[in-house]
């Protein structure tokens, strides 16, 4: 049925296949390369037994695509059948191309892809080759065009300093850098998570100086690990703490913390569990006068109060009707979590903020704030 159908679709802008069983998948592979031609197509995600009957799909539809994810699940097909004929071919409008670490080191080696920003490399446990090999492949491919890269890690040791280190140095001109961990780790070390290992990747983040955001997740942790929101915070601030242009961070277990000054950073809008759990940890360290650099926050505040006072009671307002349940409500959902609490700061502080006085809401926030 879907075979019949897909031809008809000429407008079809993306594609998704996932085919692991033999059977199934060559025929319907077949019929694709044999008859489907969409001359719109953007974006492919195959994820496929064997790579071999995509390849004449993908030559035809070079010079449309702008991204591919090419997940064969076959590691060692014969690299010489898969590219006969179609060596130099250019992909004109390709910006991101994700697979494993051997098809993405024999896709820069084999095809010209001039306008190659983002790199999303996956190393599993079959891969032949390293990491590092991909890097610096992409390094002399891609030269200084790349500005993101995304990794995925599926092997044993995960990721060392030492990888991000080279990832530094051979692509300087990163904003943003993604490491996923994906397979379960033993240990902190193995996660590298002790200090030496953060050292170490601190200071090539340094080197990487356009990197706007550091996103590092693990899928699976190590039995009894667990980050507090306080070390979260601590973590994120200690390793952008040299590095101005960094404002989106996350470590292994954690939120994705939104940089507001150079010391301060807050929890950008999580959902859902992490909504009430972030919103809950700001309030009790933004009311007890607890919150990290709190000096700095509040000349923030300041900031924001003489340039957005005219603003200030529909904040209020806002604030005061999405979290004075805040308490009792495991749904909340925050779509502004930032903006929000800034606007929390100026109102647990209203003896410092004399005009807070002048609002209309100001007889509410004082149920809320009593001893204020």
């Amino acid at each position: 049925m879907v075979s019949a159908v897909l031809p008809l679709a000429v407008n079809l802008t993306s594609l998704t296949l996932d085919f692991l069983r033999f059977g199934s998948y060559l025929t319907f592979i077949a019929s694709i390369v044999n008859t489907c031609d969409f001359p719109r197509l953007e974006v492919i995600n195959f994820t496929v037994a064997i790579m071999k009957g995509t390849i004449p799909f993908l030559k035809r539809h070079r010079h449309t695509l702008k991204s591919v994810s090419l997940m064969p699940m076959i590691y060692f097909e014969p690299r010489d059948s898969l590219l006969d004929g179609i060596e130099g071919l250019e992909f004109p409008q390709l910006e991101i191309l994700g697979s494993h670490t051997w098809v993405l080191q024999m896709w820069l080696n084999a095809f010209s892809m001039p306008r190659l920003t983002c790199l999303q490399p996956t190393w599993t446990y079959m891969d032949w080759n390293t990491i590092d090999d991909v890097i610096v492949t992409a390094q002399v491919r891609a030269k200084d065009a790349l500005s993101s890269l995304k990794l995925g890690i599926l092997r044993p040791g995960g990721l060392k300093a030492a990888n991000i280190q080279l990832i530094a140095l051979q692509l300087p001109n990163l904003t943003t850098l993604e490491i996923q961990l994906k397979i379960q780790m033993s240990s902190i070390e193995d996660m590298g998570l002790d200090m030496p290992a953060l050292t170490s990747t601190r200071d090539s983040l340094l080197l990487l100086s356009k990197l706007q955001v550091f996103k590092w997740t693990a899928e699976f942790l190590p039995s009894g690990f667990g980050s507090e929101l306080d070390l979260q915070n601590w973590t994120v601030a200690w390793l952008a703490i040299l590095h101005p242009s960094l404002y989106l961070c996350q470590v292994p277990s954690g939120l994705v913390w939104q940089r507001v000054t150079q010391h301060v950073w807050f929890p950008e809008e999580p959902r859902d569990s992490d909504a009430r759990v972030a919103f809950l940890w700001c309030f009790k360290h933004i009311s007890s006068r607890t919150f990290p650099v709190m000096d700095e926050l509040i000349e923030l505040m300041t900031w924001y109060f003489l340039r957005h006072d005219s603003k200030l009671s529909s904040r209020v307002s806002s604030f005061l009707d999405r979290y004075a349940p805040f308490v009792e409500d495991d749904s909340l959902e925050v779509h502004d979590v930032t903006m929000d609490i800034l606007s929390m700061v100026l109102l647990v502080r209203p003896i410092q903020y004399r005009e807070v006085l002048q609002s209309p809401n100001y007889s509410r926030l004082r149920k809320i704030y009593p001893n204020e």
